[in-house]
């Protein structure tokens, strides 16, 4: 399916959010969004590159985290690949993937690249996009001193600290609950739970145990995104 240039940012947040929560969301139209202008560029000049200068600087910041992390795990790589294939598809994915390679060899002026994806960035996505590396350097064992000391950089360079960021993302975290269950941050604990008792009837994966394996895979994963929720909502509003 051929998509019109300008509505990739809206498909690529759209998985981003379904797929990965709020933090893919706001990165997968943000990821999308330079995809939309580079197709456009590609149209009007021969780019020498098929990566742009903003989304280069994205990837320095992400091989930065893997670098000081050598050797790579395979689990970080396929944590990379994953955020890749959400926010620019299997194609672009690859693309990028093998830029990160290349960039993991060479010296990266760490904080001129945070200036530049600061300088286009607004404050919350700057803090998901620092959440997401900070995730991916906790994978395996918990983060080194090399990936410690670089995650500090980054966070100073986006000009982020630990404790806002930790905040923004519960209370993203948390409104994202409210809207998996349809109902709003002022409903009472007995609305709550009679949205979540309707979902969970009508999305319960004995519903498609019939479908074909993609299908229940999905129904399943719903219900789990769904039963998350509300237990979340179980700890912030204090209920059982």
């Amino acid at each position: 399916m051929k998509v019109s240039y300008g509505f990739v940012k809206w498909i690529t947040g759209g998985l981003g959010w379904t797929l990965g929560g709020p933090v893919f969301g706001v990165l997968g139209f943000f990821a999308g969004t330079v995809v939309d202008s580079l197709a456009m560029e590609r149209k009007t000049t021969d780019a020498k590159s098929s990566i742009g200068v903003f989304s280069t600087n994205l990837l320095m910041i992400i091989s930065a985290v893997l670098r000081a992390g050598y050797p790579i795990s395979k689990a970080k790589e396929d944590f990379v690949k994953q955020f890749l294939r959400k926010n620019f598809g299997e194609e672009g994915a690859k693309i990028a993937f093998a830029e990160v390679k290349l960039l993991i060899r060479k010296s990266i002026p760490l904080e001129e690249a945070c200036a530049i994806i600061r300088n286009n960035l607004d404050v919350s996505t700057r803090i998901q996009f620092v959440n997401f590396l900070s995730n991916l350097a906790n994978i395996g064992d918990k983060s080194s001193t090399s990936e410690r000391s670089v995650l500090n950089r980054i966070e100073e360079g986006m000009k982020v600290n630990f404790n806002n960021m930790q905040t923004f993302v519960r209370k993203d975290t948390v409104m994202a609950a409210y809207n998996v269950l349809g109902v709003g941050c002022e409903s009472s604990v007995a609305e709550i739970k009679k949205a979540y008792r309707n979902l969970a009837v009508k999305c319960h994966p004995d519903k498609t145990a019939h479908l074909d394996g993609d299908t229940n895979k999905t129904a399943k994963e719903n219900f789990q995104r769904l039963t998350q929720a509300y237990v979340l909502l179980k700890k912030e509003k204090n209920f059982t």
